[in-house]
């Protein structure tokens, strides 16, 4: 979970580093953005329903 905030973190600085550099790939760079963050949240929610599941089967 860390390391995902950690590289959602990295990767906000660097987009919002590279973005006003390149007007022309702005568009492109805001979809391939809201693409990774829809990945990561999806990943992200991935590992809490795993994690949930593992605790869940040892309490039981």
């Amino acid at each position: 979970v860390i390391g995902i905030a950690w590289s959602v973190s990295l990767f906000e600085s660097l987009g919002g580093v590279s973005m006003p550099k390149f007007g022309q790939i702005n568009v492109f760079m805001s979809a391939y953005h809201s693409v990774m963050l829809v990945a990561m949240a999806i990943a992200f929610i991935a590992a809490v329903i795993s994690f949930n599941r593992k605790s869940y089967a040892k309490a039981h």
